[in-house]
């Protein structure tokens, strides 16, 4: 299958059979942030912390290429150290294994990496990366304010510049934690590397700072070619844009 007509397929069909949340309109932001590093020749493994039903983590996946591994991280079966029970499951390995192997086709890799990630560190995410820097990571695990916190300052140690960060739940009042946490990552943290850019269907993305203008020009010229909905406000002293609208451009 063609790596297009895969992500495509993924994105419109199979994303409704894999258990979840997320929709194609929701989605469609991961393909934008994917031909952004199409057309930057950015490289690197996708990941996730916090994968529930998979659903997310094998739309970041779909964009993956051979030899960018896929990284799973989450508790898995154990559940019993869920300290705030978001994104609470039974699933085993087995079942990302069998998802992985029905619904991707392009050849990359899928690893499973067990634990909370207040006990990981760079070395952890690099072991499962086989090295490589990050270009697309989720972040959707604890929705605590120190694990949100926490995950930021994980993820960009190993993120390359011009890499995409998509938090969930940041305008989600039933998780307060995830909103707290960012704010102290960008109001109480001096040497961070990320910036906000856009915000859309309860998710905010981050990219370096030293990308940020370009991403966001990138998705600002789709969005606006493409008649979608779009407000420009500032955040954490960024531009930052929030979009409404879908369209399958995104999968030229």
């Amino acid at each position: 299958m063609h790596d297009t007509d895969q992500k495509k397929q993924y994105f419109l069909d199979a994303i409704h059979r894999v258990g979840g949340f997320s929709f194609s309109e929701q989605l469609s932001y991961v393909m934008m942030a994917d031909a952004y590093h199409r057309s930057e020749n950015i490289h690197g493994a996708v990941g996730e912390i916090g994968v529930f039903l998979g659903d997310y983590l094998f739309g970041l996946g779909a964009c993956a290429r051979p030899d960018e591994p896929i990284v799973a991280i989450d508790l898995f079966e154990d559940q019993k150290d869920n300290i705030d029970g978001s994104g609470r499951h039974d699933k085993t390995f087995d079942y990302y294994r069998a998802l992985h192997q029905k619904h991707i086709r392009n050849g990359a890799e899928l690893v499973l990496l067990k634990g909370d990630s207040l006990y990981l560190n760079t070395q952890d995410l690099f072991k499962a990366s086989k090295q490589n820097r990050y270009r697309l990571f989720s972040i959707d695990g604890g929705h605590t304010h120190y694990h949100m916190t926490n995950d930021l300052f994980l993820v960009e140690s190993v993120l390359d510049h011009g890499g995409i960060v998509i938090v969930d739940d940041y305008t989600n009042a039933g998780w307060p934690g995830v909103a707290e946490g960012v704010a102290r990552y960008f109001l109480l943290s001096p040497n961070r590397r990320l910036a906000p850019f856009f915000t859309h269907w309860n998710k905010l993305l981050l990219t370096t700072e030293s990308r940020h203008e370009s991403v966001l020009k990138y998705f600002e010229d789709h969005a606006r070619t493409n008649n979608f909905h779009v407000v420009k406000q500032k955040l954490f002293g960024f531009d930052v844009l929030h979009t409404q609208g879908f369209s399958e451009t995104v999968f030229r």
